[in-house]
């Protein structure tokens, strides 16, 4: 690995508005086992449930809409760096959130700083949290729908 390279890296994002919230935590790592620039979902990363909810907790697929954000924030950050992509490929070892203050686009915004994080780089074309919640991604990628007011009860 490079001097200027972590192993592992965690991102929180916490944005709450009165029509609604980001909300979402991820933890990635390098893995010298994977490919270099690939991005995978272990599957211990929604055990947190289980810390939370206890054993007995329903565990998220890895194929479900927050690791498929989380993907899409690692893969937007490593097209947005100035550093060389790392030799190795980026395991995600945690996402939390849940549907009430997060969404698929809040994974992939804390998955893009993760990244960026993990290479100890600034990243460029950093996604922005608009006013109406909707997440914008300037090197054109995609803009997200805005998102539904949240119910608080």
């Amino acid at each position: 690995m490079t001097d200027h390279m972590k192993y592992a890296a965690r991102y929180k994002l916490a944005v709450a508005k009165s029509r609604g919230s980001h909300f979402a935590i991820v933890a990635l790592e390098l893995d010298p086992s994977l490919e270099t620039g690939s991005v995978t979902v272990d599957p211990a990363a929604f055990n947190w449930l289980r810390d939370v909810y206890g054993a007995d907790a329903f565990i998220w697929k890895i194929d479900c809409d927050y690791a498929r954000g989380a993907m899409r924030g690692v893969a937007y950050a490593l097209a947005n760096t100035t550093c060389p992509a790392p030799r190795f490929g980026i395991r995600i070892t945690e996402i939390q959130s849940h549907d009430c203050h997060g969404t698929d686009e809040s994974a992939a915004v804390a998955a893009a700083f993760a990244t960026w994080d993990l290479l100890q780089e600034p990243g460029k074309n950093h996604p922005i949290i608009n006013p109406d919640l909707s997440v914008s991604w300037p090197s054109g990628h995609h803009k997200s729908p805005p998102n539904k007011p949240m119910p608080y009860r």
